[in-house]
This record gives structure tokens, C-alpha cells and sequence, in this order.
């Protein structure tokens, strides 16, 4: 993921000839299944903006997926919408009507800020076994439309300080 992150923010800044840090506070990655699972991550995100209160529909909002997939530009196109079909496992003209269907609650899904690892069960637990001992301790769960692999508990007293100041000598 650091890899990726790293290309896209030095291409961005060579594209646009600035330099500096592209990506502004942490971000947490999640493994998403294809079909379905990624269609509804998609959606998830070009909701993002809705949820902050900016926009009250994604198709306001024209630095989003779903803007770009209902209106595709003529030049300079961001999504790869032959790679997206396969993908999702449509036809590409399909692409419209399946993110139209897709729309809907507003509301935070706790599977792409929580999670992992998010898709079918075989995917969820390939993940946990790459993972390896990292693995071990994540629990995986059934979450709407499919299976998640957790994060794994916070570490002791990652969020005792307050509680605990009290109690130390310094």
C-alpha cells in the first residue's frame, strides 16, 4: 500500500508540477473482493462526501468515481472502465446502471473503516493466512452482504493515558 500510495502521489505532483506530501493525515487500507464487494466500497466512498455534509448527492461532487461513471470525460479519464467491468463482472456499458443501483444509505459502514479484509469467506480467509501470525488474533465476522476480517484489538493502554495519568510518579 506504501508503494502505491508513494507512485500516485509522485505522479500526481510531476503531472502537476508541485511537490510536497499528497496524502494529508493517515488513511487505513482495506483488501476488497471484487463483484459486488467492490461495488459497494466504491459506493461507500463516493458517499464521503455526502456524509461531511459538502454535497447531498455524489453526482455533485466531480472529483469522485461516481461522478466520472455517470458523466465519462472525453479526455483524461481516471477510471480504467474496461478493468472496472471485468471487475465487477458487467459489461462495460453496465457501468451506469449498476452504480445507479448501488446508491442508497448515507450512513457509515463500520466493514471499510474497520476492516481488513472485506468480501466472500474463501476471500476473507486467504487474506487472514498471508497475513500470517499477523493474522492469527483478527477475528473474522459476517457483515452485510458478506465477511470481514477485523483489526485486532488495540494494544494495552492505547487509550488509558487520561485514566491512568493520575496514577503514575511523573
Amino acid at each position: 500500500m506504501q508503494l502505491m500510495a508513494g507512485c500516485t502521489g509522485s505522479a500526481y505532483n510531476a503531472r502537476k508540477q508541485r511537490r510536497g506530501a499528497f496524502w494529508e493525515d493517515f488513511y487505513h487500507a482495506t483488501v476488497v473482493d471484487t463483484e459486488e464487494h467492490l461495488a459497494r466500497c466504491f459506493t461507500y466512498i463516493d458517499l464521503n462526501m455526502v456524509r461531511a455534509g459538502v454535497v447531498d448527492h455524489p453526482s455533485q461532487w466531480p472529483h469522485c468515481g461516481y461522478y466520472e461513471i455517470q458523466n465519462p470525460p472525453q479526455r483524461y479519464r481516471i477510471i480504467d472502465r474496461s478493468a472496472l467491468a471485468q471487475l465487477l463482472a458487467v459489461e462495460e456499458d453496465q457501468l451506469a446502471k449498476v452504480q445507479k443501483l448501488l446508491t442508497g444509505g448515507f450512513e457509515r459502514e463500520p466493514q471499510w473503516s474497520a476492516g481488513v479484509a472485506v468480501g466472500r469467506r474463501s476471500f476473507v480467509d486467504a487474506v487472514k493466512g498471508e497475513l500470517g501470525y499477523r493474522g492469527r488474533c483478527r477475528p473474522i465476522e459476517k457483515c452485510d452482504g458478506g465477511w470481514i476480517l477485523r483489526e485486532g484489538a488495540a494494544a494495552y493502554g492505547a487509550d488509558t493515558g487520561a485514566r491512568m495519568a493520575p496514577l503514575s510518579r511523573g
